[in-house]
């Protein structure tokens, strides 16, 4: 009786720690904020997401990125002053396509804004985050094809 006593508080204590152990996990996971939010919020204090939408089809903004800005180019964009003691911001050429692209509605105050959050990675140095602002005015004909294009539905006008 005294061996089987034991086995069963070993038993217990071990569940509990397997249990305690997964928690954490769910615990830590709930609180863990996407490196993309992360990214959009760091280039963007103070803008609210009123909508948020997973594009679809990443790999065709590369043909329809003309209807964005970029404005923040992340590891991608950096300062040196190695010439002539005259800080120069370079510009690295983002790899063809992200593999990952977030459609944003944004607000701050009054006005609402479209932006996209893609990753890029050259597969060698490089991968971040990038943010890109949209056209200024919301219901613009080449910003709604170029949304439709990357397999974003939302609606512009209503940030739905």
């Amino acid at each position: 009786m005294d061996g089987k006593f034991r086995r069963i508080i070993l038993g217990s204590v071990m569940l509990v720690f397997l249990f305690s152990g997964v928690v954490t996990v769910v615990v830590a996971e709930g609180r863990h904020i996407p490196a993309w939010r992360t990214a959009f919020v760091e280039a963007l204090p103070g803008v609210q997401m009123a909508a948020v939408q997973r594009a679809k089809y990443p790999a065709q903004f590369d043909d329809n990125r003309s209807a964005f800005l970029p404005i923040d180019l992340g590891t991608f964009a950096y300062t040196t002053s190695a010439t002539y003691g005259k800080p120069i911001r370079y510009t690295l050429a983002l790899p063809a396509t992200p593999s990952e692209l977030y459609c944003v509605i944004g607000k701050r105050g009054n006005g609402t804004q479209l932006y996209l959050v893609g990753y890029f990675d050259d597969g060698l140095w490089h991968a971040d985050w990038v943010v890109w602002m949209g056209s200024e005015t919301l219901g613009d004909r080449v910003v709604q094809q170029a949304l439709t294009a990357i397999g974003c539905s939302m609606a512009l006008s209503t940030g739905s």
